[in-house]
C-alpha cells in the first residue's frame, strides 16, 4: 500500500494491496473538497474490487459505523452516500445504525448495534453480530431510477445536461412518483436518505429537472454540514440550471 500522503483531500484509492482479500486503503486529510474524490471512488468509478457498475453496496444510512482498514489508526467513518466495494469490512459500534442498499436487486439492509460484517456483491455477510439485519426488497421501480441516474453513476455525467427538456413530464408520472416517494418516507426513519435519493432519481428520469429543487432542499435540512450532499449537489447543478420545458401548444391551426 502506497504511504499516507499530506494532501488535502481524501485519497481513498484502492492501491492493491489486499489483507485477507479486504482492500487496503490509505487516507490524507479530511476536508470537503475530499467528498468529490471519495464518492468518485466508492460510487463504482474507481473501486478495483468491484465487479460491475452496481457491484457493492449503496450507503444510505450511516452512524457509529466505521471502515476496517488496514491499520487501526487510521479507520474510517462510512461515507453517506457513498458506494462499498464487495470485500470493505464495516464495525458497528453500541447503537450504531447502517443501512445498505444493493442494486439492482434492490435489497435494502438495516443494520444495528454491536457487529462487524462484510459487504458482499448482493448482500452483506455478518462476520461477528449479536443481531440479524432487517431485510426488504424495494419496489421495481425505486431500484430501477436509482440504477440509472447519476446518484449511482457518478462517473457519467448528468443526462441531457444544461439542455431544456424536449416537453413536460406527464402529470400521470409525476403523480406515481409523488406517491412512491410518500410511501418511501412513511416507512423509513428521519435520517433515512433513501426517499430523497429515490426521488431525485426519478424526476432525473423524466426530466423534470425544476422540481429537483425541492429534494435537494429536504436533504439539506436533514444534513446541513454534509460534504456529501453538497458535493451531489454541485453534480446535479447543470440539471439545476437547465431551463424549463416548453409549455404545450394551445393554439389550432
Amino acid at each position: 500500500m502506497r504511504p499516507i500522503k499530506p494532501i488535502d483531500l481524501i485519497d481513498f484509492s484502492v492501491a492493491g494491496a489486499q489483507r485477507d482479500g479486504v482492500p487496503c486503503y490509505a487516507i490524507g486529510r479530511f476536508s470537503a473538497r475530499g467528498v468529490v474524490a471519495v464518492l468518485a471512488l466508492l460510487l463504482g468509478a474507481g473501486v478495483a474490487q468491484a465487479t460491475g457498475p452496481l457491484a457493492g453496496a449503496f450507503v444510505t444510512v450511516g452512524q457509529g459505523v466505521e471502515i476496517l482498514m488496514t491499520d487501526r489508526a487510521h479507520d474510517l467513518p462510512v461515507p453517506v452516500l457513498g458506494r462499498l466495494a464487495p470485500g470493505t469490512r464495516l464495525r458497528l459500534a453500541d447503537g450504531g445504525r447502517l443501512q445498505l442498499l444493493y442494486l439492482p436487486e434492490g435489497r435494502l439492509e438495516s443494520w444495528q448495534g454491536r457487529a462487524v460484517v462484510a459487504v458482499g456483491v448482493a448482500e452483506t455477510q455478518g462476520l461477528a453480530i449479536r443481531t440479524e439485519p432487517q431485510v426488504k426488497r424495494l419496489p421495481a421501480a425505486v431500484t430501477e431510477a436509482l440504477a440509472a441516474s447519476v446518484l449511482t453513476l457518478p462517473e457519467q455525467p448528468p443526462r441531457r445536461a444544461a439542455r431544456r427538456a424536449k416537453t413536460q413530464a406527464p402529470v400521470n408520472r409525476l403523480t406515481a412518483i409523488q406517491a412512491q416517494y410518500a410511501a418511501l418516507r412513511e416507512h423509513s426513519t428521519e435520517e433515512d436518505l433513501l426517499p430523497e435519493l429515490y426521488l431525485i432519481a426519478a424526476l432525473e428520469g423524466v426530466q423534470a429537472y425544476a422540481d429537483l429543487q425541492e429534494p435537494f432542499d429536504a436533504l439539506v435540512r436533514k444534513q446541513p454540514e454534509s460534504p456529501a450532499i453538497q458535493a451531489l449537489r454541485q453534480r446535479y447543478e447543470p440539471l439545476l440550471a437547465a431551463p424549463p420545458p416548453p409549455k404545450p401548444r394551445t393554439d389550432k391551426r
